[in-house]
């Protein structure tokens, strides 16, 4: 397919060994209720602590792609803490993009908003030169390697969640010569720590983990007690 042009329009300014709650299984009254007390507290101590080791120290965002039922989807996750000034503005020309050549992927319903400089990847593998996506939702992104650029809808605020994706119907990792898993890029905003990454994968809820087992654990041992109280009273 011919590389349709990607235009930019710009505005000039104006776990192992770690203990786990130790608790005897008396079975007086008095006991079981210190138990539960305990049980309560060391339940909300845990789920804080993976929470917060959980919690990147610089925020960061993610393009996830992948295939699904024959198509190419890329999708965002994370959220970003932006300078708070911007050079200009930008816009990706089209509802969604992603050039090989470019290093250059547009999500979500095309916006002109500000961008910002980034430093890092200027090409991808393949031979991808998608021009629109068949479908978007989300609001806008633009990221461009080779011109050194991310622009982000004028709806976004900053340290916010940055939902958007794109989809291309019938493309396949295959067919644009992309890699089958891998990541593809990453770049770093200029002035901040703050990170973007794009990489062929499929998102998951990984933060959320850490936190269900902890409330599976804390299931395990109120039934436990409750077994306890019950032989007890019997």
């Amino acid at each position: 397919m011919k590389e349709e042009p990607h235009t930019v329009t710009t505005v000039k300014p104006g776990a192992e060994g770690t203990p786990q709650p130790c608790v005897s299984l008396e079975t007086s009254g008095s006991s079981l209720g210190l138990m539960k007390r305990l049980l309560v507290g060391s339940t909300v101590a845990l789920a804080l602590t993976v929470l917060t080791e959980a919690k990147p120290s610089n925020a960061a965002l993610t393009y996830f792609i992948y295939e699904s039922m024959g198509n190419l989807v890329v999708e965002t996750s994370g959220s970003l803490a932006l300078p708070t000034t911007s050079p200009g503005n930008a816009a990706c020309g089209g509802n969604g993009a992603f050039f090989s050549s470019l290093a250059a992927i547009c999500t979500g319903n095309d916006a002109v908003g500000p961008f910002y400089g980034i430093t890092g990847t200027t090409v991808f593998p393949g031979s991808a030169s998608l021009g629109s996506a068949s479908t978007v939702s989300g609001i806008a992104t633009n990221l461009n390697g080779s011109s050194n650029f991310f622009q982000v809808g004028p709806g976004y605020v900053s340290g916010s969640p940055l939902i958007s994706s794109a989809t291309f119907n019938g493309r396949t990792l295959a067919s644009l010569g992309l890699p089958p898993s891998g990541t593809l890029g990453s770049w770093t905003i200029n002035g901040t720590a703050d990170t973007i990454t794009a990489k062929i994968a499929v998102p998951g809820p990984v933060p959320l983990l850490g936190a269900g087992a902890a409330f599976g654990f804390s299931r395990r041992l109120r039934q436990r007690i409750q077994s306890r109280q019950v032989k007890s009273e019997s």
